[in-house]
């Protein structure tokens, strides 16, 4: 008999993750049971049940503006974990948590769409995430009217759009493709163009914007 000090359901995932052959077919996992694979698979080095659950975690949380702009919409409800209100802030701290660096920049950003999104949540986020994300706000708030970024067409308009912009989000790295301005067609083109030229400049930088290492290094964690 060897004894664990280890959770004891923590211990039942982990079994049922190494031996029940159906149980990662499931196409999403409560939130719980990817914790509890996380802190174990790491701490007794299986490697592959931490691929398995780094890779639902990088599923929900990409790398590339390309693979983030392919997830169903809204954007915000994780399709590889079971979503609930809260599950987005229990991510971005896991990620954190464990050094999951390469999810941290999405996880993030998603976790500053919901703490500014006026709904509260079932769980709150770290007191460590909550500061990153407050600071980062900031940091994107003023990076977007940067030339070259989302916002920087709109020199002429911006005391009208900054509260728009303050109000309803930061299109710089909006959750969409596109942005309805509710311009005409002609106007809309123009403007679309540049916001969405400025939208993956700016996803380069979203690291930065969360203090984390550039894409290159954090994907080269995968």
């Amino acid at each position: 008999i060897v004894d664990l000090p280890d959770c004891v359901a923590d211990l039942e995932y982990l079994l049922r993750g190494l031996y029940d052959p159906i149980f990662f077919t499931q196409k999403a996992l409560p939130f719980r049971v990817l914790a509890g694979l996380v802190r174990l698979s790491r701490k007794y080095e299986f490697n592959n049940l931490w691929n398995e659950v780094v890779g639902r975690l990088t599923c929900d949380n990409p790398t590339t503006i390309e693979e983030f702009d392919a997830l169903p919409v809204p954007k915000h409800v994780p399709t590889r974990i079971e979503p609930y209100p809260g599950v987005l802030f229990e991510i971005d701290t896991l990620a954190s948590e464990h050094s999951i660096l390469s999810v941290l920049p999405c996880a993030s950003r998603l976790s500053l769409s919901q703490l500014f999104g006026g709904i509260p949540p079932l769980a709150t986020l770290s007191p460590t995430n909550r500061r990153v994300c407050i600071t980062a706000r900031s940091k994107i708030l003023k990076a977007q009217y940067q030339v070259g970024n989302s916002m920087s067409w709109c020199d002429r308009k911006r005391d009208i759009l900054r509260s728009y912009v303050l109000a309803a989000g930061m299109f710089a790295l909006t959750l969409e493709e596109s942005v309805d301005w509710q311009l005409c067609p002609t106007c809309a083109k123009h403007t679309n163009e540049p916001v969405i030229a400025g939208r993956t400049k700016m996803w380069e930088e979203l690291p930065f914007f969360f203090d984390l290492p550039p894409w290159t290094e954090l994907r080269s964690d995968l």
